[in-house]
């Protein structure tokens, strides 16, 4: 189910971006109902949480079209950790739980956008497709 970079060539803009990021995150708390405070908590936190926050800047970073250095900050991190959290997702993503859990995110983002697009919400910054 692995699936490329959706948005390749596109990112979010300004006031796009910070939806996006808010978007994401609570996908992501809902779908490993978490609490939602864990995700930019400056402690790591529990497994379950630090790999949420992963998952959601992956998404971030894939779906989104973020840069690393925008994806850390959002949660507090940096953009090693950023780059840390893709690679690990990537790897889990060989377990079909894992993998069944992001790729139904991914869609619901890529959904998300879709119908912001539709709404004529200007999510997406024009000079970069």
């Amino acid at each position: 189910m692995k699936s490329g970079m959706a948005m390749a060539g596109k990112r979010l803009d300004g006031p796009g971006r910070e939806a996006g990021q808010r978007r994401v995150e609570a996908m992501v708390v809902s779908a490993f109902a978490i609490a939602s405070e864990n995700m930019r908590a400056r402690h790591r936190g529990p497994a379950r949480a630090a790999f949420a926050r992963q998952v959601a800047m992956y998404l971030a970073r894939t779906r989104l079209g973020l840069s690393l250095t925008a994806t850390g900050a959002f949660f507090g991190r940096d953009r090693t950790t950023g780059a840390h959290a893709c690679r690990i997702v990537e790897a889990k993503r060989d377990d079909p739980r894992i993998d069944a859990i992001v790729y139904v995110l991914e869609r619901s983002i890529e959904n998300w956008l879709e119908a912001a697009m539709v709404k004529g919400q200007n999510l997406v910054d024009r000079g970069h497709q």
